[in-house]
């Protein structure tokens, strides 16, 4: 494949991984985004591809990362072999001095994002954008996204197509209400969304630092929407990441 970008080959303690770095072609700076993509794909595999490249347009460093295939029954074990992946990837980033950075995730690349997130006190991440995300209950807590979603304190985009696979459109309420639910028990005296936006209403939630979104008209690699996709993610991260200084 002719892919946009500077191939790269990131080392790990379990050997090295494929990577493309794509630096920003605006002069803005605004920060760089991790993109990991989902089972069975590749890191050029869209939706992330459009991401990749569109980001790039606008003032983000793009880093697209190989993830190891997925095996069909032991989730954990692909978490484990993957956080190397994404644990190199950082180091990359924060080799480069990258600030303002953002994790982006589709499908189980979106578990693996939430799973480093939330066994790995990162200060250089400063946001994440789940999309497609299965949001089912699960008996093992490191495989069940949703309860993950209220143990991350970092600003969280919440993004699914309107015709995506069954078990992320039948979970979009529990993923809502739980990524909800720590911003409850914990909210005395914190900012709440009702007391700032006109357009409150209760199925929101009132964590100011959550969105839940649909993009219309798309399936799951966000065809034939994936502009509108790219518009999302891009007018979230400027209005809840802190731009590289």
């Amino acid at each position: 494949m002719d892919l946009e970008g500077e191939s790269l080959e990131l080392m790990g303690a379990n050997g090295a991984a494929f990577a493309l770095y794509h630096r920003d072609g605006s002069g803005k700076q605004l920060g760089a985004v991790l993109l990991l993509h989902d089972q069975y794909n590749h890191l050029a595999a869209q939706p992330l591809e459009t991401l990749r490249l569109g980001l790039a347009k606008h003032g983000w460093d793009t880093l697209a990362v190989q993830l190891p295939p997925k095996p069909a029954e032991n989730g954990l074990t692909w978490l484990e072999q993957s956080a190397d992946v994404v644990e190199a990837a950082l180091a990359h980033l924060q080799g480069m001095e990258a600030r303002n950075v953002v994790l982006i995730g589709h499908g189980s690349g979106a578990l693996l994002a939430l799973d480093k997130l939330f066994n790995t006190t990162r200060e250089q991440v400063s946001g994440l954008v789940v999309i497609s995300l299965d949001g089912h209950p699960h008996d093992e807590p490191r495989l069940d996204a949703a309860r993950q979603l209220a143990e991350v304190s970092v600003p969280i985009l919440d993004l699914y197509a309107q015709y995506d696979h069954p078990r992320v459109i039948s979970s979009t309420v529990r993923r809502a209400r739980e990524a909800q639910r720590q911003d409850s028990e914990k909210a005395d005296g914190k900012l709440r969304y009702r007391d700032i936006a006109e357009d409150f209403t209760s199925d929101k939630g009132d964590r100011v630092h959550y969105r839940q979104l649909q993009i219309p008209t798309a399936d799951h690699t966000f065809y034939p929407n994936r502009e509108a996709l790219l518009r999302t993610v891009r007018g979230w991260l400027l209005r809840h990441t802190q731009p590289a200084s």
